[in-house]
């Protein structure tokens, strides 16, 4: 699963990220949450990026609550 997901991740990174940023982020994510993309790599409506200001911390039953959607009023 963590896997599949890298190589989701892998595909939908610009050449051009920073991915220091990207590595700072997952390095600095708090003790009990994770980390989520806003707007899903592989969503029903929209395709978001593998970019930082695409990433958000959630706690591990906000990001299954979420799951692979996109609603610009969540949050």
């Amino acid at each position: 699963n963590a896997q599949a997901a890298k190589a989701r991740a892998d595909r939908r990174m610009p050449s051009w990220v920073d991915k220091e940023a990207l590595i700072s982020f997952y390095k600095n994510c708090p003790k009990g949450m994770t980390v989520d993309h806003i707007v899903p790599l592989k969503g029903k409506a929209v395709t978001g990026l593998h970019v930082p200001w695409n990433l958000q911390y959630l706690t591990r039953s906000e990001n299954a609550r979420k799951g692979a959607r996109f609603d610009e009023n969540m949050g």
